[in-house]
């Protein structure tokens, strides 16, 4: 799970994802990293708001394709 969906947290999450669905896949034998779950939380309405629209969308597009699930509108208020 990742939190917060600006620059840093859709870059790590994209990362991760990844990460499990390329760089990992078939590396061990008993866990398979294509059943690892990517989330993306964050309480604003847009994946990296201050950027725009255009962007905003490009970048969220980029993430679901890649396999994030992306929960905007989710406020985390304790772990």
């Amino acid at each position: 799970m990742v939190i917060g969906a600006g620059a840093t947290g859709v870059e790590m999450a994209g990362q991760i994802a990844e990460m499990a669905n390329r760089t990992l896949r078939g590396a061990f034998r008993n866990i398979d990293s294509a059943d690892a779950r990517v989330i993306l939380l964050d309480a604003a309405p847009t994946v990296l708001p201050p950027y725009g629209g255009k962007l905003s969308k490009r970048a969220t597009d980029r993430l679901a394709r890649n396999g994030v699930d992306i929960q905007l509108g989710a406020m985390v208020v304790d772990m």
